[in-house]
């Protein structure tokens, strides 16, 4: 089974109905009041922290990292657009998981919204 992890920033002082702002991204629409993000730095830096991950052409226009452990139990996935990273575990690994947030999160200030729970994991500065 897989779990989902969804990344956005919102500029300061917009507020946002989470759902409806997974909803609009994953239907590849566009946001009014999310930042863009520094989607090659975050990049590089899952690749370095996941270093058997390939980054590789998803489709003409797009592209997306892949990555299988060693004894191939656990893999993700990551897409993203100017506005958002999602990542795709299979299965839920809460080591990787965790990994992964402290990335996109951590370094980057960027909130998790998880779409199991519906839950978005707001920072001060996303407020």
């Amino acid at each position: 089974m897989s779990y989902q992890l969804v990344f956005w920033q919102r500029e300061v002082g917009v507020g946002a109905n989470a759902p409806a702002v997974y909803e609009a991204l994953m239907d590849g629409g566009t946001v009014d009041g999310l930042r863009p993000l520094p989607i090659e730095d975050m990049a590089a830096a899952i690749l370095a922290a996941f270093p058997t991950s390939v980054r590789e052409p998803n489709g003409p226009s797009s592209e997306w990292i892949d990555w299988v452990s060693e004894d191939q139990h656990t893999a993700f996935q990551v897409e993203w657009s100017p506005q958002h990273v999602c990542i795709d575990l299979r299965p839920q690994n809460n080591d990787v998981a965790n990994r992964l947030i402290d990335i996109v999160s951590g370094d980057f200030g960027c909130p998790l919204y998880d779409p199991q729970t519906g839950e978005r994991f707001d920072s001060t500065s996303d407020a």
